[in-house]
């Protein structure tokens, strides 16, 4: 009679051997830029100007912004289920928006957090996620321009969503109930 630990470990090599066991290994911490390339879709000055505009986003929202490009997903999970997994993960309770892109299927996904939703008109937020899906699916377009457009433009519109409700919840000014 076999040992049931070898049988076990027999079959958890197996398993592995045949990608039936995979976990894709998502990096624990946020990239501090903004933006985690494994799959050198962007180049390093683009990079350099979406890490600029993640840190700008940033300052302006109080919120977080991500960027991430892989080869390929090591789930079954569909890009959305995947691009809700990692923001939670990486923004905990804190309000973040996160682009995944998947070079090897060159399909994207964007998950932004409830607090977005709870913040801003759904209406302009659904707007502003489809002109950046939409910016994303251009396929003749280069990769880089697709990425980085696309997350620039949601990051601007979000921005301008957070200046429009910042002045709305102002009160008025002695001067202006003349």
């Amino acid at each position: 009679m076999p040992n049931p630990i070898s049988v076990a470990m027999l079959l958890i090599i197996i398993g592995i051997s045949t990608g039936a066991l995979r976990v894709h290994a998502w990096p624990s911490q946020p990239p501090a830029t903004g933006v985690f390339d494994d799959t050198r879709a962007l180049p390093e000055a683009a990079e350099t100007a979406l890490s600029d505009s993640v840190a700008s986003f940033r300052r302006s929202t109080d919120a977080d912004a991500w960027v991430v490009a892989v080869t390929q997903f090591d789930s079954d999970a569909s890009p959305r289920t995947q691009s809700r997994e990692l923001r939670r993960l990486w923004s905990g309770d804190r309000p973040a928006v996160l682009l995944l892109f998947n070079r090897g299927t060159d399909s994207a996904s964007i998950s932004v957090s409830p607090h977005f939703w709870d913040r801003y008109p759904a209406a302009e937020l659904i707007a502003a996620l489809q002109i950046a899906g939409g910016r994303l699916s251009q396929r003749a377009e280069p990769l880089e321009s697709r990425i980085a457009e696309s997350m620039t433009g949601l990051m601007n519109r979000i921005t301008k969503l957070e200046t429009i409700r910042t002045k709305q919840s102002q009160g008025l000014t002695p001067s202006e109930f003349r």
